[in-house]
């Protein structure tokens, strides 16, 4: 192909900034996130069988417990009751092991309280997530967790900018702002000239609530209402508000686009709950989890249980509405694995409305939008058509493989996936730069192979005999 084009097919314009690829599971005390630890098979002890009477006694502690904390105290006394009433029927009677009771336990009050907060679970030792009441143990407590969300990026996993002044932004967790600030406005400042930003909370389980108003604030250029949040043991409401100061430029005028699905949950359904109800945030994807409760985590040593309690609920300031148990709706649906194609589209074709002309940025934004239609939903054609473009074009070569037609290039050692667009036009997968089209002469066969750039030039190839 002639090298006089900026745009060849050897071009990329998806350039990757950050990656951060390794994964560690981190539980949050007093935060939103979820509780499906607590509930995951383990090996039953071999240490521990439990006596009738223990058993009393971790019921009572619980009732004591989900009585004095649980955000909806009517529900918290309706599963006291459904574990007495069980307990004196005998049918906790043939449970010896204290981790399958605390899992019965768990099932029995979510199905009454439908909380995903809530659990129960049988430990030797404290978890990560309950405080020590011993300073000294405390503070290795928190000085490990500080140690492992650096080890995970604090929950960010991904800065990437798009082609089309498109930004994209994945992150797992919303770690405590005190730790994991600076690296959420490192993040954010690196999108400080983009146009669109679509932010990943496909794997996000949720965490810390200070994290969900330092990055909301970024998207406001003054003081916003984000969300209130009732505590139950207080018995007072609260707010969250956005700061007035963030340390970078704010991105108040950024097209904003949330990815979730079913797993997005807790502080991660409180921040795209709050932006799309505030019309700051185009959410896209799947419904997510339903978790809109605070929460609070407690010990008996003695007992060698751990419980999480929901102390507080959050709501919508002009509704009072929440998303706890219905989840999040999100304003485009799609599955979750089309999300961030459907995400991306969206906001190169309202980039493109709103660019005027001159230049060719439209032109070229047109041509994104294409590319991208075609990668979403390629046009099927038949095998026999894909078979008669086989062949060498120049230094190029076309090979049917698979049931699909590949190109190879000069100087790339991989075959590049063609995706049509028409039956005789097609996109190379990953690159946006360039299309292929095949030329047929009045005979129907094929004699030449054409790339075609964005500014309407072309190159020409013709197929070797």
């Amino acid at each position: 192909m002639n090298k006089k084009h900026s745009y060849s097919w050897k071009g990329r314009c998806l350039i990757q900034i950050l990656g951060a690829l390794m994964i560690i599971f981190v539980l949050v005390s007093f935060s939103w996130g979820g509780f499906s630890s607590a509930v995951q098979e383990e090996p039953e002890s071999k240490e521990f069988r439990l006596e009738k009477s223990t058993k009393s006694a971790v019921i009572d502690w619980v009732s004591e417990k989900l009585n004095e904390i649980y955000v909806f105290p009517e529900v918290a006394k309706k599963i006291e009751e459904k574990m007495r009433e069980k307990f004196k029927n005998g049918e906790y009677d043939d449970i010896t092991d204290p981790r399958r009771f605390a899992r019965v336990l768990s099932g029995d009050m979510m199905r009454i309280a439908h909380d995903r907060h809530m659990g129960l679970r049988f430990s030797l030792e404290p978890s990560f997530r309950v405080e020590r009441l011993d300073p000294e143990e405390e503070k290795k407590r928190l000085e490990q967790k500080v140690k492992s969300w650096r080890y995970d990026n604090f929950g960010f996993k991904k800065a990437e900018r798009l082609a089309g002044n498109v930004a994209y932004l994945r992150f797992d967790e919303f770690a405590d702002s005190v730790h994991g600030g600076d690296t959420a406005v490192a993040a954010l400042n690196f999108f400080s000239f983009c146009d669109a930003l679509i932010i990943d909370l496909r794997y996000n389980g949720g965490g810390y609530g200070d994290m969900v108003k330092l990055l909301s604030s970024y998207f406001f250029d003054e003081e916003t209402l984000l969300l209130e949040r009732y505590n139950r043991n207080e018995n007072k409401t609260s707010q969250s508000w956005t700061s007035s100061y963030i340390p970078g430029k704010r991105l108040n005028e950024v097209d904003l686009y949330i990815l979730t699905r079913r797993r997005t949950f807790s502080a991660a359904e409180a921040f795209a709950f709050a932006l799309k109800n505030l019309k700051r945030a185009t959410i896209v994807g799947e419904k997510t989890g339903g978790g809109a409760h605070t929460v609070e985590s407690f010990r008996n040593e003695e007992l060698k249980m751990e419980l999480r309690v929901p102390n507080a609920r959050a709501m919508d300031p002009k509704t009072g509405k929440n998303w706890e148990g219905i989840g999040v709706q999100p304003d485009v649906e799609c599955p979750p694995e089309k999300a961030l194609d459907t995400a991306y589209l969206l906001a190169l074709e309202k980039i493109h409305a709103r660019t005027g002309p001159g230049g060719n940025l439209k032109e070229w934004l047109a041509w994104l939008i294409d590319y991208n239609k075609v990668k979403s939903a390629p046009v099927d054609v038949g095998d026999a058509v894909l078979q008669s473009y086989a062949g060498t074009y120049g230094p190029v070569r076309i090979v049917f493989e698979e049931g699909r037609l590949w190109v190879l290039q000069p100087g790339r050692k991989d075959k590049e996936l063609l995706l049509a667009k028409t039956e005789d036009t097609f996109i190379i997968d990953g690159d946006p730069n360039i299309r292929i089209r095949f030329e047929k002469n009045e005979q129907g066969e094929v004699i030449a192979a054409l790339g075609l750039f964005f500014d309407g030039s072309s190159d020409r190839y013709a197929k070797r005999k």
